[in-house]
Parts: structure tokens; sequence; C-alpha cells
């Protein structure tokens, strides 16, 4: 005989949650890194990448944080994109470089060489990609991410992240994050995606329960 569909419901609430997902991906390192703040995801991943530095005798720093804090105070519009911005939002990868896809207006782009010359880089030599070191890190600068999706496009698509007391930043939204590297996806993206598709459903499970 069938038990009463109130405890069949209370008795699956109670399972416990699987580790890994049908695709193999570990669920317990995204329920961990989505019960952090977004600053704590972004300590362990500079942790992780300055570890992997040292390992490959490496003097080059990971502060993906100072880099988006001298973003911020010269008023560069920007929206974190990539790796990082997976990672701010509970996804468990890891990248070596920050990527940011920022407003082409000429303002803008001159509060962004402002920027970029306390960041010991030299003024940008176009708008488009650029892939450059700073003293903290690097900094990859986008144009445009997918099939042409510029600062415009993206922005209603993105959330403002609190890093710290006063300090916010611009996130691309994971969804959207989703579809553009499906839109343009290559065998690094091939193997990311399910992180990012299994992280976003671990999120959205989180809102509903």
């Amino acid at each position: 005989m069938s038990r009463p569909k109130k405890q069949r419901a209370k008795a699956a609430a109670s399972a416990p949650l699987p580790t890994h997902s049908p695709d193999g991906v570990d669920l317990t390192l995204i329920r961990w890194m989505l019960s952090l703040t977004p600053a704590e995801r972004l300590e362990v991943l500079q942790r992780h990448v300055q570890a992997v530095l040292e390992i490959r005798a490496q003097t080059a720093q990971a502060d993906f944080l100072a880099i988006l804090r001298t973003l911020r105070e010269h008023g560069v519009d920007f929206i974190v994109v990539g790796g990082v911005s997976a990672v701010l939002q509970g996804a468990p990868v890891t990248t070596f470089d920050l990527d940011v896809v920022h407003a082409r207006d000429p303002e803008n782009v001159e509060r962004l060489s402002n920027a970029l010359e306390v960041l010991s880089v030299s003024r940008p030599s176009s708008p488009g990609h650029q892939l450059l070191m700073t003293k903290f890190g690097p900094l990859d600068l986008l144009g445009m991410i997918g099939k042409d999706r510029a600062y415009a496009d993206l922005f209603p698509h993105s959330v403002e992240m609190q890093m710290q007391p006063g300090f916010h930043v611009r996130v691309l939204d994971l969804a959207t994050l989703i579809e553009t590297k499906q839109e343009t996806a290559g065998e690094k993206d091939h193997a990311v995606l399910p992180i990012l598709r299994r992280t976003l459903g671990e999120k959205q499970r989180g809102r509903s329960g």
C-alpha cells in the first residue's frame, strides 16, 4: 500500500541530496560555493590561482579584487564576464584572468585609460579585445562577447554584487553567461558549460525551496 501524498513529500524533502549530477558535476562543491558571499568566492579563486602560479614558479600576482577596485575608483563602466563572473555567482570553476566588457564611448575609454595607467599598463591601443598584464594580474578587455553582444546589450542582463561594504561591481547574470558561451562555444566552454548549468539549477532550486 502506498504512503499518503504528504508522507511521500516529507520523505522526499528529508532524503539526502545527490553529491553528483548525472553528467558528473560535483553538486556538493557547487552548494558549498553558493553558501559563500561573492567576495569569499573570489578569494577561493584567487588562492587557487596563486597556488598554481607558485607551483609554476611564476611571480605574477592574482588579485582580481584590486583590479576591480581600480576600475571602479576611476568610474569605468564595465561588466564582469567569463570565469570570474561564474565564480562570483557560485560556480566552482577556475580562471587565470579577469574578463570584462567595457563601454566603448570616448568618455569611458578615457576613464579606462586612466585606470590602466594606475594598473601599470599602457593606454589601450584599440576598443576591442585586448589581453593585458597588470601589476595585479591578467586583465582581458573585451568589446563584445558571444554573437556581438556589447556593453549596452549585456547591461540589462547584469546584476550588481557587493564585494565589500560600499564596493559593488556589475556582473553578467549566470543565465546570459551560459547563452554567450553556447553561442561561440569552444572546447574549453564545452567543458565548463555543464558546471554552469548545474550551478544555475542549484541557485534556482534554492530560491524556490
